[in-house]
């Protein structure tokens, strides 16, 4: 037995039913990640937070990539309060790393928020390199 489906306005059956404003939302949901480069964090976490807990109960699709981006973010702050720990314990020797480990951050933020972004806009799910999962899925 067929059964025929007629999509809403704005509905791309290519990409699994999803609108265009989910693969937007989706791809800000990963792009906000990269703000944190101009203010020290606060916008791309508060950010994401912000605009997961907005749409998580409206589709499956965002609550993923609002949870991934959301664990991400919180993966690259426990980066920070181990560096922290570091220089701590090296009594601020550690803090010659500095440079380097900020350009580490930097680089797996840009690289990831960017693959995110993408795959969210093309319809797909991600999964963030080095990426602690805090925050699991739904049951």
């Amino acid at each position: 037995m067929e059964h025929n489906v007629t999509l809403g306005p704005g509905i791309d059956e290519a990409n699994g039913g999803l609108t265009a404003g989910d693969r937007t939302y989706g791809t800000f949901l990963h792009a906000i990640g990269i703000a944190s480069l101009v203010d020290a964090a606060f916008i791309s976490f508060f950010g994401t937070l912000i605009m997961w807990l907005i749409k998580r109960n409206e589709d499956p699709f965002l609550d993923d990539h609002g949870r991934e981006a959301m664990n991400f973010q919180i993966t690259l702050v426990v980066y920070w309060l181990m560096f922290g720990a570091f220089v701590l314990v090296t009594f601020g020797v550690g803090i010659l790393m500095l440079p380097v480990m900020y350009l580490l951050i930097a680089v797996l933020r840009v690289v990831g928020c960017v693959r995110g972004a993408i795959a969210a806009n093309q319809g797909r799910y991600y999964r963030y390199p080095m990426c602690f999962r805090f925050i699991a899925p739904r049951a």
